[in-house]
């Protein structure tokens, strides 16, 4: 006989224990799910600190973003830095 192998465990099994704790398998991608889990989740009190946009430095963010998602990736997708960028910044606003 062959020796078996041991399996790997799945990436997704790591992340079981933050998704919503309700039974079925389409609960993940429920919205109920995710509120229940929303209103259990405790966030730190800077989460709720307000920013004032025109205070903020685009061009100083946009380049934190690109080089943040350059270090993750190894390599320099411009197509995921604009994605991200366009994401998480608004437009700046017009001078």
């Amino acid at each position: 006989p062959l020796p078996q192998r041991k399996r790997k465990i799945p990436i997704i099994i790591q992340y079981l224990p933050t998704m919503p704790t309700i039974k079925g398998t389409a609960s993940v991608c429920d919205d109920h799910a995710m509120a229940k889990m929303l209103r259990s989740t405790k966030f730190p009190r800077n989460f709720s600190t307000q920013v004032n946009m025109q205070k903020v430095n685009f061009d100083v963010m946009s380049k934190w973003i690109e080089n943040q998602i350059t270090s993750i990736l190894g390599f320099d997708d411009e197509i995921v830095q604009s994605t991200a960028i366009n994401l998480f910044l608004p437009q700046p606003p017009p001078s």
